[in-house]
């Protein structure tokens, strides 16, 4: 399940009528609706007091920790964060893996590092249905001096559509530091952030002097991780039916890569600079065994927009099988 769901205490409201260990809601529920109205209503009446200052108080956590160091977190029903710990023995799901890479591809076109995920310690997950949003706590690393390099990074990703890549980033900061951009916005406000503009058609890359295109060697994806990030997010959040399906990324290919911009800049600040950028990707992918084997030749196009003052990016994205 990609981390251990923390079992958490439960909100007492009366202690004359506190449930029993293991007795489920239903029997509870039962037992109020055999009691005299004014007795239900007033219980009734004290369990809402009871839970509203219990949401209250973790939206204020919420607030003051960005949704990461949030402690203890209660299991109730008006409450949709969940708590998860990474253990070393366990599979953690993939797409927390690519979440809290693009936290860290952000950080690093920012601020010109080349920060590397070492491991995942823990996240909080608010929604327990898809679309979903992700507060991620890692561990990062600099590849050129791991051993002296180690931070604690903090990320968070929102999910605005079921099995569709639309996803947007607004925290990626070192742990205890504030990093360009770096704002907390609460759940509902980061519809302001989306990109809803509807994806183009593949286009004819053939003389199209109206555009600005970039037709990148295989060099230029191999230096530059940020591009097969791209189409990993792109594939694995596709056609994604819960929060716990892991797609296998091992058997992807990629062939030819095309970078469109929206003012005509040197190739180098195309891959470099963190803008707004169309991505066309052409890959082979392994179906494996399991799906009859074979190789599936595929397009992906992921739109990167950024926002010009807070710095959230969102990625927008879809798949197609060769026509």
């Amino acid at each position: 399940m990609g981390g251990r769901w923390r079992k958490t205490k439960k909100v007492v409201v009366d202690r004359e009528y506190r449930a029993r260990r293991r007795r489920s809601y239903g029997l509870w529920l039962k037992k109020i609706k055999s009691l005299p109205k004014s007795k239900k209503k007033e219980i009734i009446r004290k369990r809402q007091v009871a839970r509203d200052k219990v949401t209250a108080e973790l939206w204020l956590k919420l607030w003051e920790t960005d949704g990461f160091d949030m402690g203890e977190l209660w299991d109730h029903r008006n409450w949709g964060m969940h708590e998860f710990e990474v253990g070393e023995d366990e599979n953690l799901d993939i797409v927390v893996q690519l979440y809290a890479k693009l936290g860290l591809h952000r950080y690093n076109m920012l601020e010109g590092t080349n920060l590397q995920l070492h491991e995942i310690e823990k996240y909080n997950r608010y929604g327990s249905y898809m679309p979903a949003r992700y507060y991620i706590t890692l561990l990062a690393e600099d590849p050129a001096t791991p051993s002296s390099s180690l931070v604690t990074f903090q990320t968070d990703l929102s999910e605005k559509s079921c099995n569709a890549l639309k996803h947007c980033c607004a925290v990626a900061r070192i742990k205890g530091t504030t990093s360009t951009g770096n704002m907390h916005v609460f759940h509902d406000d980061m519809d302001n952030f989306y990109d809803y503009r509807d994806l183009p058609e593949w286009p004819s890359f053939a003389d199209d002097e109206s555009r600005f295109l970039y037709e990148l060697l295989e060099s230029d994806w191999e230096e530059n991780d940020w591009i097969g990030l791209y189409l990993q997010v792109a594939v694995a959040t596709t056609d994604r039916p819960n929060h716990y399906h892991n797609p296998d990324l091992s058997g992807l290919k990629i062939l030819n890569v095309v970078v469109e911009t929206e003012e005509n800049l040197p190739k180098e600040n195309v891959l470099k600079c963190f803008g707004t950028v169309l991505v066309y990707i052409t890959y082979d992918q392994d179906l494996g065994v399991d799906n009859g084997g074979g190789v599936c030749k595929r397009r992906a196009i992921v739109r990167r927009t950024v926002d010009l003052i807070s710095k959230c990016f969102c990625l927008v994205g879809r798949t197609r099988s060769l026509p």
